[in-house]
């Protein structure tokens, strides 16, 4: 079991003050906002890591599509890498904390 705890801070003032100049438009799909913290707990998540890979809300899209076998629901979801950096299922999974 994978827990996935996301923070939606990102987008707390684009609302407020509208798109930033030179922002993409949402049908271009391309917005990166601010960083948004992301904590992955598993029993095949890699221990003590830190990625420092460009990875967005979709990431977790895209595991899912991986783990279950889904076809991608669109060419964003597709080229994410759905963290796999931050994984290891070749590993024996971890124990439980004591």
């Amino acid at each position: 079991m994978d827990v996935w705890l996301l923070f939606n801070r990102s987008e707390s003032f684009r609302f407020i003050q509208g798109p930033r100049r030179g922002c993409a438009t949402p049908a271009q799909l391309t917005y990166r906002g601010r960083r948004v913290p992301c904590l992955v707990l598993s029993p095949y998540a890699k221990g003590s890591f830190i990625s420092h890979a460009a990875h967005s809300h979709v990431s977790l899209l895209r595991f899912c599509e991986n783990a279950f076998g889904l076809p991608s629901l669109n060419a964003r979801t597709g080229a994410d890498d759905g963290m796999a950096d931050c994984f290891d299922f070749k590993q024996k999974p971890l124990p439980p904390p004591a």
